[in-house]
């Protein structure tokens, strides 16, 4: 099942809150970062790199034939085959999980990055 999206331009800076528990993941507070992962929370990544993969989001990529390579607590890589040109954004949309959401932030010009953040519940919920 794949993923639903969510697209923010205008209002990209806005504060992501977890849809199933309402918890703040991303935000920012006298222009520092705030916010922690819940157990819903998938990933948290830019176009950069990951910040934040989920252990159920781990197998899903592995399911894909990609590694999750842990730099340190504030950076991932993912590492997909050679033959895998999909960038970040579209790796995150490829992710199947029953009711994911996924919100994707745009930067407007001249930067134009993303910001991908997915949620699903838990199969205890």
């Amino acid at each position: 099942m794949a993923v639903q999206r969510h697209e923010r331009q205008a209002f990209y800076h806005l504060p992501v809150y977890c849809g199933f528990c309402g918890q703040l993941v991303d935000g920012l507070e006298d222009f520092e970062p705030v916010g922690e992962p819940c157990r819903h929370t998938l990933y948290v990544a830019h176009d950069q790199g990951f910040a934040f993969v989920s252990d159920r989001a781990e197998k899903a990529l592995a399911n894909m034939s990609c590694k999750v390579i842990r730099h340190d607590d504030d950076y991932l890589e993912v590492e997909c085959g050679d033959d895998d040109e999909r960038n970040i954004d579209e790796l995150t949309d490829a992710l199947e999980f029953p009711d994911a959401l996924k919100v994707a932030s745009y930067v407007g010009p001249p930067d134009g990055s993303g910001i991908y953040i997915g949620f699903a519940p838990n199969d205890d919920e």
